[in-house]
């Protein structure tokens, strides 16, 4: 038979071949990172031993929870995903065409979190860094004047730099007095700059964020267990359509604050790990899992639209896939309480949950 390319066909197509290509940009562009160990056959002994290291850093409680979270939230998107098109079409009568307008301001929404997940947690020494940078060009070239302004609004932002909110006395000290001295002494010397240039440096340990990658996984939880409580008491089969795309708003607004925090906190928990590929491969096991069984559980769940009639003779729609969204939900309280039993551990560092992970990178962490 032959193949014929066709509207059903043709995006299953078109992805099969972008991963082809993929693969092949891979395998020829990729090089082989050098192997851990320089003997290639290790006895069965060390085979063993590196069998139940990984299984020890498995059964640790943040990796576990990192685990949890990739796979609930990849189940929650694929169910989502997969529930567009019965609820359009059974409510309102979408075709296809119109069905790919809803996923595409899908996909725009998640694109435009993910780029504003990004701009918020830019690192907070970047502007202080960018000022440090022309003022040393502006004291290289000579220009005076212009150095000094640059020296007193760097003076003035390490002041207010989150980076400086738990500053110790002796590092404030010595910014409130290098202040003093450039008001006093309208020059540049080299000393000043240097000063400036060690204290930017290596400030001081900051105490820890507001919104830590636990706080912001826990907060994304609520958010979405609040998506479902919408969901359950505003989604009817005759439902308006801004009902219908608040509620997809709701569900899916915060899946970015999710990934991104959840892979940060799971890539400071395997760094330095000769297992560190092999718990990566999991991961993405996990999150592969969680994209297939999401519309395995829809199909087993979300049932057929029911009607019934009042005692005044009106046509009354049921709930939209009510069994669906508990059992989300469900997922998701389970995510949040594994989260927060592990989160006395979360603070330490990887050393401190699978022992041997930052034996070699140990000092990393460092604020710079």
């Amino acid at each position: 038979a032959t193949l014929r390319v066709n509207p059903n066909n043709s995006p299953g197509l078109l992805m099969a071949a972008l991963v082809l290509l993929q693969l092949v940009a891979l395998l020829t562009l990729l090089p082989e990172p050098p192997p851990y160990t320089s003997d290639p056959a290790a006895p069965p002994g060390r085979k063993c031993d590196a069998a139940k290291g990984v299984l020890r850093e498995l059964r640790s409680l943040p990796v576990l929870a990192c685990f949890t979270a990739t796979f609930t939230f990849n189940l929650t998107i694929a169910t989502s995903e997969a529930l567009v098109v019965p609820v359009t079409k059974a409510a309102f009568g979408f075709s296809a065409l119109q069905n790919s307008f809803v996923y595409l301001a899908i996909a725009v929404l998640m694109i435009g979190l993910n780029l504003a997940v990004m701009r918020v947690s830019r690192h907070p020494l970047a502007p202080i860094r960018a000022l440090r940078k022309r003022l040393l060009d502006a004291a290289a070239e000579g220009h005076a004047a212009e150095a000094l302004e640059l020296e007193r609004g760097l003076v003035s932002l390490l002041a207010s730099s989150p980076a400086s909110a738990d500053a110790t006395a002796a590092w404030s000290t010595r910014a409130a007095r290098l202040a003093a001295n450039l008001e006093a002494d309208e020059a540049v010397g080299r000393s000043d700059v240097k000063a400036l240039e060690c204290f930017v440096a290596r400030p001081p340990r900051r105490a820890a964020p507001l919104l830590t990658d636990r706080r912001m996984v826990l907060f994304s939880c609520c958010c979405y267990e609040c998506g479902v409580a919408y969901v359950l008491l505003v989604w009817r089969y005759d439902m308006p359509l801004y009902a219908f795309l608040l509620g997809e708003l709701l569900l899916l607004w915060n899946i970015p604050f999710v990934f991104a925090p959840n892979r940060s906190v799971f890539s400071k928990l395997v760094e330095g790990s000769k297992h560190q590929a092999l718990l990566s491969s999991l991961l993405s096991i996990a999150a592969s899992a969680g994209g297939v069984v999401g519309p395995i559980w829809l199909g087993a769940s979300v049932g057929e639209p029911s009607i019934r009639r009042t005692s005044r003779g009106e046509e009354e729609y049921g709930p939209v896939a009510q069994v669906t969204f508990v059992g989300l939900a469900g997922c998701v309280l389970l995510c949040a309480t594994v989260y927060a039993a592990a989160g006395c551990r979360f603070g330490r560092d990887a050393a401190a949950t699978v022992e041997p992970l930052h034996a070699v990178s140990r000092g990393a962490h460092d604020d710079v």
